[in-house]
């Protein structure tokens, strides 16, 4: 059984890797004031006593404290209680009985043991948020900021506040309920950001209602075809390089049989190098090797292919079939 708390003057033996450890409870005596203070120490200090022997100090130095304040941390966050956070109009964030975010304890009953959906997409969505939180180093490694994000969509009553809940329970994350009409301006955004803490969930409602999205792709169709034609194989030439270099960065690897593929398919189809990103870094596990996990990015370059055809395919047929209706329009006078 594992030791939560060490007494005055106890003695707890630890292993680690095979090495042995001893931690002591000692107290400092509290310092005496001659002057008069405000705010008298009286309290003796605690403080701890870690003995090893000494050809073991790198790796306790490298390792085992490390691992104490991993695991201290995490029976922390096991321990304490989530929070619910709702965002408070700006008019009274600066009041002696306010700030910018107001909190309730967080009670939702909802796992995914009690969450009734497809068990495939289910472990898929379990499985991507451990590899999600056991993930930080990774991420730092290939400069990207540790976060995910979720999409969910569907009418009332579909379980998508159960999901959000779910997923709180399964990281015991606290959660943001950001309310965007209640904010103003760019500025009281960022504010509101920048109050939130570390390991936590963002949920905004009905983003869709809350915020216009300018499709930027309708732009393009203003120009005339030579010049999509050009600027498409700037893009696809720039994207063959970048990645690459990204299936590198996140994989670790400088040369694999499979480059050739992926060069050929990514100078063929209109991703961008965040959507191949985000296919490298969404099929990558502990347990996939380098070959799968380009292997994977085969199949969504495939895909995408595939759906790019589809869709051009579509937009000629429009064509023509609009090109056919204006050379039979007429007028006709009767007169």
């Amino acid at each position: 059984m594992p030791v939560l708390t060490i007494d005055d003057d106890e003695e707890v033996t630890d292993t680690f890797k095979g090495t042995r450890v001893w931690w002591y409870t000692r107290k400092r005596p509290a310092a005496s004031f001659s002057s008069i203070t405000f705010y008298p120490k009286n309290e003796d200090s605690k403080y701890y006593r870690l003995s090893f022997h000494k050809r073991r100090r790198k790796l306790i130095e490298d390792e085992y404290l490390k691992h104490i304040l991993q695991e201290g941390r995490r029976a922390t966050m096991h321990k304490r209680q989530q929070r619910l956070f709702t965002n408070n109009p700006s008019s009274k964030w600066y009041s002696y009985t306010s700030s910018i975010w107001s909190h309730v304890i967080l009670e939702h009953p909802a796992t995914f043991e009690t969450l009734a959906m497809d068990p495939e997409k289910k472990e898929a969505i379990i499985k991507d948020l451990k590899m999600f939180r056991e993930g930080k180093d990774y991420y730092k490694k290939i400069g990207k900021a540790w976060k995910r994000g979720y999409l969910l969509y569907g009418p009332p009553g579909t379980g998508k506040s159960s999901m959000i809940a779910a997923i709180a329970n399964f990281l015991e994350y606290d959660v943001y309920d950001l309310e965007l009409t209640a904010v103003k301006t760019n500025t009281e955004l960022r504010k509101i950001f920048i109050e939130t803490t570390n390991k936590s969930i963002i949920v905004i409602e009905d983003i869709d209602c809350s915020i216009n999205v300018i499709n930027k792709s309708k732009k393009m169709e203003n120009r005339d075809e030579d010049e999509k034609e050009d600027m498409s194989k700037d893009d696809n030439g720039k994207l063959t390089l970048s990645g690459l270099v990204l299936a590198k960065n996140y994989l670790g690897v400088e040369q694999h049989d499979s480059f050739g593929t992926i060069q050929t398919l990514l100078g063929e189809v209109n991703m961008t190098p965040a959507d191949v990103a985000e296919g490298l870094l969404v099929k990558r596990s502990s347990n996939n090797d380098v070959g799968e996990c380009l292997q994977n990015l085969i199949l969504l370059l495939e895909d995408k292919k595939m759906v790019d055809g589809e869709a051009a395919q579509d937009k000629s047929r429009k064509k023509e079939s609009s090109a056919q209706k204006q050379k039979g329009f007429g007028f006709s006078d009767h007169n």
